[in-house]
């Protein structure tokens, strides 16, 4: 009894959230992390730890998300890349780093309680409010949620060297935080606030130490200014256009959806449910509509209520001080509702607010109400254990988003993205493939319906829908209607790589049966063509390995098999495991008579995936390829 009276305010919460969140060490990949971690060439390379400090996040990804916001995360990023180092690229490090962040983070908070003058009881009450908050889900078990959890870590750590008054160790703690995650910009604020505000100390004292956390701003400006070549350091970027601007009063249209999203996220903060995945924002509702102002009006007063409430009884509150500054100060992003994305309510934006939610909370309420404290942390337990299943897999994952949030057209694109991906893995005999191509259809058919006049539904969303429907025309065998539906969207979209890419994969598939069929010149006219679209899909996504894949296929059928050798090599020594792009290279290899080439691809891809359906029929070919050596 006498260790858990000494340790237990940090070792119970830690423990709590060690044992709820242990499920998520079995999950894969989903959703982001798959172009963030899993398919991104940048993670191999140690530079990418440098390059993360000197250009924005997405730029390191992805260059169709080049223009996607302000985001600047170099301490999240770096830390994706060492963890993917450590694993090879598997995805049991990075859950195994959000397990133990997490639980980090509860008995952290607890050790803060400690520190501002909480009792043992109420310090570890508050942890364990923490640990096992059920808006926790999404940021702990999603992988791509790393920085969240880093930005809050490095946040708490540094209102713990406030509460000790030491501002230096503080302002080091914040540059951290907010090189982690722009949510911490508002933990910055708070800090300033308080040190402003903190009783019994001289005024010179609080604006030495205000002018010592002016610093770690200072550094994290210049770094985002130099990354995003900005004096505004890309805070003027905007992600979504949510249609506002059409209307009459777009400013008050947006400062309406920022107070209806603070009324949300205090409302999901009390009472975690119902959860989903993605949680599609309603437009057709105008300012005059009482069911956008009424809300609106919610969050206003709250949003006022609390900052009349924290400078009147903050220097005499801790946990008004801290708890309910670090609530608010955590839902600051909503201020900026341009940067919050297709879906503006996130439960991960509550992981940072959750911590100050449980300081207010345990720091309140009497310890007399220890008992309705544990009933509302078991409810949370419950609410938050009831969906970690959903984040284990992909295929779990939108099967629950089209459930939970049918109106997303999210949940229905990647559901069907994934049908196909299942199809496709299928020989064409099988009478699923064709069973799953039409359910892809139909998914993506689905999405397509939702109105865009009551629904926001981005353009990339409506773009990948369209591709998506085209792609599972082409998977079903209807080429001709996929490949009218492919130049459709290139009407509409003329840059799409994925448009460009599928058209040149129809009209490759065409030409293949023109020349079954001795039709030898409109065969090279078609392959002549989708050279054309793969080149023009390599200029706008040069790191999609379908494209670069059917680039070399290509070459190959126009007999330029020299040329077509280095794309195949590049598809292959990115996805050895992929049995089309080894069988492509080794045929290439073999058909300019490198038969030792073409030995060592099968080898090669044979290591990789021991248990290969085709793994006879390869062992047969090696074979053949020794005896022609």
């Amino acid at each position: 009894m006498d260790f858990i009276r000494n340790n237990g305010h940090w070792q119970l919460p830690t423990l709590a959230a060690l044992l709820m969140f242990a499920p998520i060490l079995a999950a894969d990949f989903v959703y982001d992390d798959l172009v963030l971690l899993r398919d991104n060439q940048a993670m191999s390379s140690w530079s990418l730890i440098w390059d993360s400090f000197t250009r924005p996040m997405w730029e390191l990804i992805e260059d169709q998300r080049a223009h996607s916001g302000g985001f600047f995360r170099p301490i999240g990023t770096s830390s994706f890349c060492l963890l993917w180092h450590l694993g090879g690229g598997s995805a049991l490090p990075f859950h195994l780093a959000s397990w133990i962040l997490n639980a980090a983070c509860a008995g952290l908070l607890a050790s803060l309680a400690l520190k501002l003058g909480w009792r043992t009881g109420s310090a570890m009450i508050a942890g364990i409010l923490f640990a096992v908050h059920g808006a926790h889900t999404e940021p702990v078990a999603w992988a791509s949620s790393l920085t969240y959890l880093l930005a809050c870590f490095f946040s708490l750590l540094a209102l713990r060297s406030l509460a000790a008054n030491n501002t230096t160790r503080c302002a080091c703690w914040l540059l951290l935080a907010m090189l982690s995650q722009e949510s911490a910009l508002g933990t910055w604020a708070l800090s300033l606030a308080i040190c402003l505000s903190l009783p019994g100390q001289d005024w010179r004292l609080r604006f030495r130490g205000a002018a010592t956390l002016l610093i770690p701003l200072a550094v994290v400006w210049l770094l985002r200014a130099n990354a995003f070549e900005s004096l505004l350091a890309g805070l003027d970027r905007r992600i979504t256009w949510f249609g506002f601007e059409l209307r009459d009063q777009p400013l008050l249209e947006e400062a309406a959806l920022s107070m209806q999203l603070v009324a949300d996220y205090l409302r999901f903060l009390l009472w975690p449910w119902p959860h989903a995945p993605f949680h599609p924002l309603r437009i057709e509702y105008g300012i005059n509509d009482i069911q956008r102002w009424l809300p609106a009006l919610c969050g206003l007063v709250a949003t006022v209520a609390a900052l009349g409430i924290w400078l009147w009884r903050g220097r005499r509150s801790p946990a008004v001080l801290f708890g309910l500054g670090l609530m608010f100060a955590g839902l600051a992003p909503l201020m900026k509702t341009s940067s919050l994305g297709q879906f503006p309510f996130e439960e991960r934006f509550l992981y940072l607010p959750s911590a100050g939610f449980a300081l207010l909370l345990s720091g309140l309420v009497s310890t007399r109400w220890l008992t309705g404290l544990l009933l509302f942390a078991a409810a949370n337990a419950w609410s938050g254990i009831s969906t970690l299943g959903h984040w284990q897999t992909e295929e779990k994952l939108f099967t629950w988003a089209r459930a939970s949030s049918p109106n997303a057209m999210m949940s229905w694109n990647e559901s069907g993205r994934i049908l196909l991906q299942q199809a496709q893995a299928l020989p064409a005999e099988d009478q699923r493939h064709l069973q799953l191509a039409f359910a892809a259809e139909r998914a993506f058919t689905t999405g397509l319906k939702l109105d865009p006049d009551i629904w926001f539904i981005s353009a990339i969303d409506r773009h990948n829908g369209n591709v998506g429907l085209a792609n599972a025309l082409m998977v079903e065998g209807d080429y001709q209607t996929a490949t009218a539906t492919f130049r459709q969207i290139i009407e509409r979209w003329p840059k799409s790589a994925e448009a460009n890419a599928g058209l040149g994969f129809c009209l490759v598939t065409q030409a293949e049966q023109d020349l079954l069929a001795g039709l030898e010149t409109e065969s090279f006219e078609q392959l002549g063509e989708a050279l054309y679209h793969f080149n023009l899909a390599l200029e706008e996504a040069p790191h999609l390995l379908e494209v670069v894949y059917g680039k070399g296929i290509t070459l190959g059928l126009l007999e330029r098999i020299d040329e077509s050798v280095p794309y195949l090599e590049q598809a292959f020594e990115s996805r050895p495991a992929d049995f089309r792009y080894a069988q492509a290279l080794a045929s290439a290899h073999f058909e300019t008579k490198r038969f030792l080439f073409a030995q060592r691809t099968w080898e090669r891809h044979l290591e990789i995936v021991p248990d290969s359906p085709a793994r006879s029929e390869i062992e047969r070919t090696i074979k053949v390829l020794q005896e022609m050596r």
